[in-house]
């Protein structure tokens, strides 16, 4: 999986853009949901991370889109992309 984010600066409340794709074997991966999620880099626990939303990749197994991060405190997060997959293309993340 690949994913970035499109804008220079982020700020609490305001959307967040991000694009990326999916792939398995050298394949790109169409139609399957992209759960996005921010953690604290000094988290302990993978699963201290607060979920921000689901985008889908097009036909073409890419993604773009934005969310919005609320309620979070100040600092700096690691943004992280997961997959449940589908029939062809597992499991995955970034």
């Amino acid at each position: 999986m690949t994913l970035s984010i499109t804008d220079a600066v982020v700020h609490r409340g305001v959307p967040l853009h991000v694009r990326g794709a999916v792939h398995a074997e050298g394949e790109l991966c169409a139609h399957v949901a992209v759960e996005l999620s921010l953690r604290d880099p000094s988290a302990r626990k993978a699963n201290q991370s607060v979920p921000l939303g689901t985008l889908a990749t097009g036909d073409d197994g890419t993604f773009e889109g934005a969310v919005v991060p609320s309620g979070m405190p100040l600092g700096d997060y690691e943004l992280f992309a997961e997959t449940p997959g589908d029939a062809r293309c597992g499991r995955g993340g970034n």
